[in-house]
């Protein structure tokens, strides 16, 4: 779940928590002076195209001075495979042979969208998000995509009097590879100015404090106008 710009898309599978397991179990001291050695080996040979395509982004590097290295490249490989769509890609086991590592990697199917939709988002909120139904329609499954449009969301609803929204992927369900989902907003609480306090000794009227800042008691909080307050209120003092 999204929360004020916190991007939390679970993922759709436990993998990452057994890969985890197995490295904490695998995982051992070392010494500055030694050089550990990684490869990673397909499981699932039915993927072996596949496997060989990507082989290079996710094994960016090979050699190691500690083994803590090697449990980071891992977590990398495995963000990077599942943001891309293969969501059920895990790390089965470990092995080694003295400083030679070995990961043992399940590749899975490479999912597609069958559907977004965009739930309960109002229309408002998808302005500037470059959302559309039909782009998602047999495209290839792309983490950082919903992440933009979900900040995006975030952004208007912000800029709208909700400061405090979440939003989420819900309804999820897949066959094959073919993946469907729908966006789920909460709005939460909605944000009025109630006041705006001034502070000092100098005596200025407030409606033109208002008309400065471009925020007045009973306006709709918005952030975007929040943040150009903030310029504002330095310039004011250079005055």
């Amino acid at each position: 779940m999204l929360k004020k710009k916190r991007i939390g898309l679970k993922h759709f599978l436990k993998s990452a928590i057994c890969f985890q397991a197995l490295l904490f179990f695998f995982i051992l001291s070392s010494s500055a002076q030694q050089n550990f050695n990684l490869s990673i080996h397909l499981q699932d040979t039915l993927h072996q195209s596949d496997f060989s395509k990507l082989e290079k982004d996710i094994l960016s590097q090979k050699n190691f001075r500690d083994t803590s290295g090697i449990l980071i490249q891992l977590k990398d490989a495995l963000l990077f495979l599942q943001g891309n769509g293969y969501l059920a890609a895990s790390f089965d086991s470990l092995t080694h042979e003295g400083v030679n590592y070995t990961a043992w990697l399940y590749l899975g199917n490479f999912f597609e969208w069958a559907k977004l939709s965009k739930g309960n988002v109002e229309d408002a909120f998808f302005s500037g998000s470059g959302f559309r139904t039909k782009l998602f329609e047999g495209k290839p499954f792309r983490y950082f995509q919903i992440r933009k449009i979900q900040e995006k969301i975030l952004e208007n609803c912000e800029n709208s009097g909700y400061p405090f929204a979440e939003i989420k992927l819900d309804s999820i369900s897949w066959k094959d590879n073919l993946l469907s989902a729908k966006l789920a907003l909460k709005k939460n609480r909605a944000v009025i100015i109630d006041s705006v306090v001034l502070r000092g000794k100098a005596t200025i009227a407030p409606v033109y404090i208002y008309s400065y800042i471009g925020i007045r008691p009973g306006d709709v909080y918005d952030e975007s106008r929040i943040e150009k307050y903030q310029i504002a209120y330095v310039n004011f003092h250079l005055w």
